[in-house]
């Protein structure tokens, strides 16, 4: 079986459809946004047109066995299925996502995802964000998925935005303000005591209330424990130049621990949000 991540059958049909799509300054802009260098001395057996040699100039400088020249590509395929097949009622673009399909991938809301990393935790925030039109959990769950390999300290940092973002934004919603000095900690306080999951209030003569008070009081144990992590590890704080840093299992750890928090709470604002009245 091929090492390489991506085949030379998705290349190839991704080549010719942005050669027959793309003119050359839109290839141009596009690859090297991605940061892909070009050899332009190099000539590919075949000679289509210019466009097709400066794409293939572009491929040859890329090493498809590793995971962050795949990521640039994947990046520039992105934008072409975006801009030139944003419907998926065509038969050019069908055929470039069965080509992604066949390699483990999927083109799903503007992003090509790998089939078989896709986190569950990061998908529900995914969908939150995007179902209620959160766009900047949105922004902030693509940070944490994208850099949770490359970048743990950024992913262990943007989990812990996200947790003040879904804070601050149910504060809002009920009309309630915050100090923007205020710690996560302090935040979810306040969010605990307006959604009423405070352990004080859950009746004691309610089924499974010592345990429904242990999960409660364990949410600021998250909230602490995200706090002190992104502290020592997180990109939030200037470190000293030796520090060491937390591997991808730890950061998939943290995010998938924020995640879980920011999706139950903000299931819970909804779910107890009031009314209009009629």
């Amino acid at each position: 079986m091929s090492s390489e991540l991506i085949s030379n059958y998705t290349l190839n049909e991704f080549r010719n459809a942005i050669a027959q799509n793309w003119h050359e300054a839109a290839i141009l802009d596009s690859f090297e946004a991605e940061g892909i260098d070009i050899d332009i001395f190099f000539q590919p057996k075949r000679n289509y047109g210019e466009c097709y040699t400066l794409i293939e100039q572009f491929y040859s400088t890329l090493d498809f066995t590793v995971d962050g020249d795949v990521i640039k590509i994947i990046r520039v395929f992105e934008t072409f299925l975006y801009k030139t097949f944003p419907s998926e009622n065509t038969v050019a673009g069908n055929q470039l996502r069965y080509a992604l399909y066949r390699d483990g991938y999927e083109y799903c809301d503007g992003r090509i995802l790998s089939l078989a990393d896709r986190s569950p935790p990061l998908d529900w925030g995914s969908e939150l964000a995007r179902k209620f039109d959160l766009q900047q959990l949105d922004r902030q769950v693509r940070r944490i998925s994208d850099s949770i390999d490359d970048d743990p300290d950024l992913a262990i940092g943007t989990a812990k935005e996200l947790l003040e973002t879904i804070c601050k934004t149910i504060l809002l919603e009920k009309g309630e303000g915050y100090d923007s000095r205020e710690e996560t900690f302090d935040l979810l306080k306040k969010v605990q005591k307006i959604l009423s999951i405070m352990p004080e209030d859950i009746d004691n003569r309610a089924k499974g209330a010592t345990a429904i008070k242990r999960l409660l009081n364990n949410l600021t144990g998250i909230v602490r424990g995200m706090s002190e992590v992104r502290n020592l590890y997180g990109s939030g704080h200037g470190r000293e130049g030796r520090s060491s840093s937390l591997e991808p299992r730890h950061a998939k750890l943290a995010a998938g621990a924020a995640m879980t928090l920011a999706v139950f709470l903000y299931e819970t604002h909804l779910e107890t949000r009031e009314e209009p009245t009629p």
